[in-house]
């Protein structure tokens, strides 16, 4: 028996193909056509982001996302709610006007109310996020206006996106596709598949793959360390003994002169 997976993005193509087939459905959408769904508990989330932040001290507490769904306003509402139950206030975003949707879309119109909204809260701050896409538009507006993240704001999205989190880079634009970018980070050489030395900016550093780094050298000023690779001690080889002709005559007096007869 087979199974059909489909979105809330296109719930009705979903339950038109789910038709065709004998087997059940499964999807994020099909409450809307009276179909099985299968989703997070999204109030768990919540709870457990709100929990997150209040075992590391934090006073201030922000909930953003983009774009209409369910699963974002149960998220959201269960982090309020859990922040309430514990006499805190939760900041929250305004919500948009756009039509429901699985993925909302993000355009660049929005960054300047980001910008906006992220200026008039109170630092330091704990921001919660819907998912990792929307965590990513906070790190970029916050680099745009100068936000240290973590210092100032610590941001926490969901998920779990291994291709999002890893590219993540709160501090510095990407080369290759942001404008005015310059490269930062260069000569990398893999010690495994989490750790790398490279240059960044002037100096020698270790990094990992989440971002984190720890400087071994950093001279500063015009000195430029590029070009990095590790270096290990070993142990002398023995000495291998002249075996060859040339070689055991090579002690005797005038070996190395010009037989004048060849």
């Amino acid at each position: 028996m087979g199974h059909v997976v489909g979105r809330d993005d296109h719930p009705m193509e979903t339950a038109r193909a789910a038709s065709r087939g004998q087997g059940k459905l499964r999807s994020t959408g099909a409450r809307k056509i009276g179909l099985a769904q299968v989703c997070c508990n999204e109030s768990v989330l919540g709870k457990m982001a709100a929990e997150h932040f209040l075992e590391r001290g934090f006073t201030n507490f922000a909930f953003f996302a983009f774009g209409n769904a369910w699963y974002i306003d149960r998220r959201r509402d269960a982090f309020v709610q859990a922040l309430a139950d514990r006499g805190c206030n939760c900041h929250v975003y305004p919500r948009s006007r756009q039509r429901e949707r699985a993925l909302p879309h993000w355009r660049e119109s929005q960054r300047p109310k980001l910008a906006a909204w992220l200026r008039f809260l109170p630092l330091p701050l704990a921001l919660h996020t819907a998912g990792d896409l929307h965590a990513m538009r906070v790190l970029e507006t916050c680099r745009s206006i100068g936000i240290a993240v973590p210092e100032q704001i610590a941001v926490l999205g969901v998920d779990n996106d291994l291709v999002l989190c890893e590219v993540a880079t709160p501090l510095y634009p990407f080369p290759e596709v942001e404008p005015g970018a310059t490269h930062t980070y260069g000569t990398p050489w893999p010690l495994s598949e989490d750790f790398y030395l490279c240059n960044f900016k002037t100096g020698l550093y270790l990094l990992d793959r989440y971002g984190n780094r720890e400087v071994i050298c950093d001279p500063g000023g015009d000195f430029l360390l590029r070009d990095s690779f590790p270096l290990r001690t070993r142990t002398k080889p023995p000495v291998v003994p002249v075996k060859t002709w040339d070689g055991k005559r090579a002690s005797l007096p005038g070996h190395h002169q010009h037989d004048e007869r060849l």
